[in-house]
């Protein structure tokens, strides 16, 4: 800050963790719930396999497992792992990862 004379960039950090949170948040709710077109859109919710990246930056709650989530929101994060193992593995597909689905949405490629 310039020793006090530039009070105003003490916020600059504040200021750009809400601006990346925000983005990451929305890169996430478009790999969730992302479609190609809107028809598809209603309903749409995916889960993906979270890389070491993904999982400490925006999985952290085990909601890469966003089906199970959506499904049973009374569910506690730290048991969505278990619950999508036991009761939507063979039914719900599992994505490769968050970039990957996001990637594909945006080329139209099928994620």
């Amino acid at each position: 800050t310039g020793g006090g004379r530039y009070l105003s960039f003490a916020l600059l950090p504040f200021v750009s963790a809400a601006t990346v949170g925000l983005f990451l948040s929305q890169l996430r709710g478009l790999a969730e719930h992302g479609a190609d077109t809107e028809a598809e859109q209603a309903g749409m919710v995916r889960s993906h396999s979270a890389r070491m990246l993904e999982r400490i930056v925006l999985y952290d709650l085990h909601f890469n497992y966003h089906s199970a989530h959506q499904r049973w929101p009374q569910s506690p994060s730290c048991h969505l792992p278990l619950v999508h193992e036991r009761y939507l593995a063979a039914e719900v597909p599992q994505h490769s990862s968050m970039l990957a689905t996001v990637t594909a949405i945006r080329t139209g490629a099928r994620a």
